[in-house]
């Protein structure tokens, strides 16, 4: 059987082909452009964002409120994880009592800001993202433009400085949580080593350079989740469902950069040199 293409007929009566729909590649491409400008139209939008400040503040309560505690609980968790990996690991070699060493290095630079990636996409991103799609639906952010609001400093400029307020505070706990995990298995739990000697390795394997990184890791990681949540949430179309493609999608490009993002901090700062405490 021969196929045949779909044509339409066009002003002049002659078949016209029906326009090509971009590919995946393409589509990905224009999805970018989309989410760069959307970046840099927020930007500008942001000059008019302080005369919310209430909302500003109200934002950021609810993302220490709501977000605190699963970022602490879930970093808490992967340094305990670390020091079950580390201890038995070093146990095969005599060298158990260097489990602190282990920690002290991969959690500031690695463990920490990618758990915290993970939960910071997960919770605050996906949560950014139904609420504004939900405005999107009900009319709501059309409501904001008829009544001379401007949706992009209300909407998206106040959850975006909310945020910035919230991730010193949120990187802070990421990074105590991490230690009072790896503290808590090393001795209580495995009994790896004395609290004194896991204390004195954790903290001489890592120097102010690992924290800044990681304060400058977790906060680029952040603003992106913010900026892409707001993003998909801002343009979701097609009811209840579509917003749970919105979610989805930013859920997925979010965990990607999570990664990009890390990788790109950690050599930055570690690429030439590794700066570690040990060898000749």
């Amino acid at each position: 059987m021969s196929s045949v293409a779909t044509t339409e007929l066009g002003s002049t009566g002659e078949p016209e082909a029906t326009p090509r729909r971009p590919g995946r590649v393409q589509s990905s491409l224009i999805e970018a452009g989309d989410l760069a400008a959307f970046a840099v139209e927020t930007i500008a939008a942001l000059r008019r964002t302080p005369r919310y400040l209430s909302e500003v503040l109200r934002q950021a309560a609810i993302l220490v409120r709501g977000s605190s505690l699963i970022i602490f609980a879930m970093v808490t968790f992967i340094g305990m994880a670390a020091v079950t990996f580390a201890y038995f690991f070093l146990r095969s070699a005599g060298a158990s009592d260097y489990t602190g060493l282990f920690t002290g290095i991969v959690m500031p630079r690695a463990a920490v800001p990618i758990m915290f990636g993970y939960v910071f996409s997960a919770k605050v991103g996906c949560g950014l993202v139904a609420e504004i799609g939900a405005m999107r639906i009900n009319d709501e952010i059309d409501a904001f433009e008829v009544e001379g609001v401007n949706p992009m400093s209300y909407v998206v400029g106040t959850r975006l400085l909310g945020a910035l307020i919230f991730i010193p505070i949120a990187v802070t706990i990421a990074l105590l949580g991490g230690d009072i995990g790896s503290l808590f298995q090393a001795v209580p739990v495995l009994h790896a080593t004395s609290p004194g000697g896991f204390l004195h390795y954790h903290w001489s394997s890592q120097n102010l350079t690992d924290n800044l990184q990681a304060y400058l890791n977790c906060g680029s990681m952040a603003l992106f989740i913010v900026l892409t949540s707001c993003f998909y949430g801002y343009r979701a179309s097609g009811g209840p469902a579509g917003v749970g493609s919105a979610v989805a999608r930013s859920l997925l490009v979010n965990i990607v950069m999570v990664h990009v993002i890390a990788t790109f901090w950690v050599f930055m700062f570690f690429g030439i040199n590794p700066n570690l405490p040990i060898g000749g």
